[in-house]
């Protein structure tokens, strides 16, 4: 029986996130505990040269939202996949999302289950954003759409890509998470006036 390349990138991509997802919840109970500041308190970049330029230059990567309808079209098609699996992970939570016009989003707060245990507030999975709690802040909603922003521009590679760099960083120094924090800071400024 000849291997199946499909299912072994598969097993490896799940492995990967398993490994991810352990380190998280770890280093959330480290907060928790107080041993670490909160995820909030970091930078927006990632820490030491041992990231690689790679790395460093995603943890400075601001995307926007695409400006012409052709090119929103363009980047929802490829974010599809992402945004499938979004719709999958809010219904196994119990909750179904609501459109944003204002956000071009999909977004479903109160949710439980699968969503509520993996120990953040909310998570963007393409254009699907699943918080836990009853609402949605502005500062949450800012730096989830960074990661929908993300996800239009990396499509199906998001997932891999989020879940190796979670095994091999953490949660807090994921280049992907530093990005969102970044951009998140950069809009926060931008409507309060800060330099």
């Amino acid at each position: 029986m000849s291997p199946n390349p499909a299912r072994a990138a598969l097993t490896l991509v799940a492995a990967v996130g398993v490994v991810g997802a352990c380190r998280q919840r770890w280093e959330l109970d480290q907060i928790r505990r107080g041993c670490r500041a909160p995820i909030w308190a970091a930078t927006s970049a990632v820490p030491g040269s041992s990231h690689g330029p790679i790395a460093t230059r995603v943890a400075a990567w601001h995307p926007q939202r695409p400006v012409t309808r052709a090119g929103q079209v363009v980047a929802a098609t490829w974010a599809a996949p992402v945004t499938f699996a979004g719709l999958l992970v809010a219904a196994a939570s119990g909750v179904w999302p609501r459109w944003r016009p204002d956000a071009g989003v999909l977004v479903a707060v109160g949710a439980g289950g699968l969503a509520a245990r993996s120990g953040v507030d909310a998570t963007a999975l393409g254009h699907v954003i699943i918080c836990r709690r009853d609402r949605l802040s502005p500062k949450l909603l800012v730096h989830e759409l960074a990661h929908v922003r993300q996800a239009e521009r990396l499509g199906p590679l998001l997932i891999p890509t989020y879940a190796w760099w979670l095994a091999r960083h953490g949660y807090r120094d994921n280049p992907l998470e530093c990005g969102a924090r970044g951009a998140t800071r950069a809009v926060l400024d931008v409507r309060t006036g800060r330099p």
